[in-house]
């Protein structure tokens, strides 16, 4: 580089940093920050949506696609010398253990009224909540009085699943 075009040049970062400092925002105020927040009932939202989209591509890029190329998917998956991968539900299952582990309390957990495991079947506010889904199809948001988890069920489909997700707050 010729000195003129490194002198040029310097002097043309040189007013740029000067502008940038000169033009940039003032910095937020600390109330501002505090008083930031997402109502949960949106993170819920999201959080579903992942769910939903990581279900959907497991179910079909990984077990159809699977199955068609004579792999297996069943409950046994984990069983020593089972050659085999989880089903879909057993897949959300093994995403909620995983956020389990993660400091921020979350959960999922699939859920019926009619459950194929027992352990999923709903029982109190949880079914008045299910009913309501079977009745309007519209997901519902409460908090569980006996653990204050703020909880989000979501319709997997009219008649069984369900999506549940609990934050305390």
């Amino acid at each position: 580089m010729t000195r003129p075009l490194f002198i040029l040049t310097s002097l043309l970062l040189t007013a740029l940093i000067v502008y940038l400092f000169v033009s940039a925002p003032p910095p937020l105020s600390e109330q501002a920050v505090a008083n930031a927040n997402i109502p949960v009932e949106r993170v819920f939202a999201l959080v579903e949506a992942e769910n939903d989209a990581a279900r959907a591509l497991w179910t079909r890029e990984i077990v159809a696609a699977g199955k068609l190329a004579g792999l297996r998917f069943g409950e046994d998956w984990r069983e020593a010398g089972e050659e085999a991968g989880p089903l879909p539900a057993l897949f959300l299952r093994e995403t909620a253990k995983n956020l389990e582990s993660n400091p921020v309390r979350l959960s999922l957990f699939l859920g019926s009224d009619a459950p194929i495991n027992s352990a999923n079947r709903f029982e109190g506010l949880q079914q008045e909540a299910f009913a309501r889904i079977r009745a309007t199809g519209e997901s519902q948001f409460f908090q569980m009085p006996d653990t204050r988890l703020y909880t989000a069920m979501f319709p997997i489909s009219r008649i069984s699943g369900l999506n549940l997700c609990g934050w305390k707050h």
